[in-house]
């Protein structure tokens, strides 16, 4: 029986261990148009001659290249966007919370974007989120969601926060309760944080073959924007170990369902440029986010595979169509004048509700190349600014920032 693409599935779940499968399991499905969990292992050629002929002898085992892509559309409640950022603050209105969890404490380990939070007989699994309210210190977490990625024990779990956190916690007067009931949430993504490591499961349902790739982090995020359509958007991903099952890792992921946006969703209002609304954007193209992943790991004794997989410095590039009409952008690109990109998509109102979602895609800073326009027939004249995007002082302190609107708690988003 051949497997059909029409039957397979995609999980994805954040590692608590660089290429080890979750103890505690809560993945994701996707939604997806086309997935390739990219393993593969070359062969070295022998070099050695066969005495007497010349015919070839056996070559040996290369390294192991574990490159998963994934293309979808942009949509408003898969955990992609944070995948390619790694750092997320979640804010909530409305919903529900639990009783206040008695007298915790906690350590954070801010290079990881930790919190390990102790507390006698806290009753939370991973997929749970939690408000966090009052505290002396950090601050910066009053009023904000977060989600639950690990439970070592009864008395301990696992907070992912944001890149940024000071480590000294005092609770204060503060709270940590559980999110019982989900309001409307707006989530704030910005590129530059540590990166998670995920386990990203290829399942052939119908034959039961599942091919688990392992230790694998987004390597490369890119969509367009344009006139009509669903926003296609592709990721690239590298990763460590590919182990295969007859069985999901996962019986009952979590179905965030599709909630995906079109062209059609963004008002000419919302189409922003150096701050203003312009009205003569054709298109962006290639908004990318490439984390710049250092995939040459490889270590002796590894079995041929990737010992980590780490992120450099990112870069943010795309390029903006217009009709050309004026010098304005022109010059803005000849001159190296700074400007941004800041525009939003809406399904239904955007207000947050299902069915009533938004996303904003923010580049605060960001520089033109400069590109005459070319002439190539008798119909109107086409211009094109490519973009490279950076930080330099702005107060988002990231190139890149993506806010979603939707009704969807932290735990499910990542």
């Amino acid at each position: 029986m051949q497997a059909q693409g029409s039957l397979s599935q995609i999980l994805m779940q954040i590692e608590n261990t660089y290429k080890t499968l979750p103890t505690n399991v809560k993945s994701k499905k996707l939604y997806y148009e086309s997935g390739d969990g990219g393993w593969s292992q070359g062969l070295e050629e022998s070099k050695v001659m066969r005495s007497g002929s010349r015919h070839p002898t056996a070559p040996t085992r290369g390294n192991v290249d574990v490159s998963s892509s994934i293309t979808t559309e942009l949509q408003a409640t898969f955990p992609l966007l944070y995948a390619a950022c790694g750092s997320m603050e979640s804010t909530m209105t409305g919903g529900t919370m639990g009783t206040a969890l008695t007298t915790p404490s906690a350590v954070i380990d801010a290079v990881n974007q930790l919190m390990t939070v102790t507390v006698t007989s806290h009753g939370l699994v991973v997929g749970d989120s939690v408000e966090i309210a009052a505290l002396t210190a950090p601050t910066s977490l009053n009023s904000k969601i977060f989600p639950v990625i690990a439970v070592p024990t009864v008395n301990t779990f696992i907070l992912r926060i944001p890149m940024g956190t000071t480590t000294t916690f005092t609770i204060g007067s503060g709270t940590i309760k559980k999110v019982t009931a989900v309001g409307t949430m707006t989530h704030t993504m910005k590129a530059g944080g540590n990166l998670p490591s995920y386990v990203i499961e290829f399942g052939f349902t119908d034959i039961a073959q599942y091919l688990r790739e392992m230790g694998c982090k987004l390597s490369n995020l890119s969509f367009s924007i344009g006139t009509k359509g669903a926003i296609s958007l592709s990721t690239k991903f590298v990763g460590a170990t590919e182990t295969t099952a007859t069985s999901s890792f996962d019986s009952a992921p979590l179905d965030n369902g599709k909630r995906s946006f079109d062209n059609l969703g963004i008002a000419a209002a919302a189409m922003l440029e150096g701050g203003s609304a312009v009205a003569s954007i054709l298109s962006i193209d290639s908004i990318t986010l490439d984390n710049q992943l250092d995939g040459d790991t490889f270590v002796v004794g590894g079995q041929g595979t990737r010992g980590a997989v780490n992120a450099g410095t990112y870069k943010v590039s795309g390029a903006v169509k217009m009709i050309f009409e004026d010098m304005v952008m022109y010059n803005k690109a000849k001159n190296l004048t700074e400007s941004s990109l800041d525009f939003t998509i809406t399904r239904g109102t955007g207000a947050g509700t299902d069915g009533n979602e938004s996303l904003q895609c923010v580049i605060n800073e960001l520089s033109y190349s400069a590109k005459s326009p070319a002439i190539s027939g008798p119909k109107g004249v086409v211009a094109e600014y490519n973009f490279t995007g950076f930080y330099d002082n702005h107060a988002d302190g990231t190139a890149l920032k993506f806010i979603v609107k939707n009704s969807v708690l932290p735990g499910a988003m990542i």
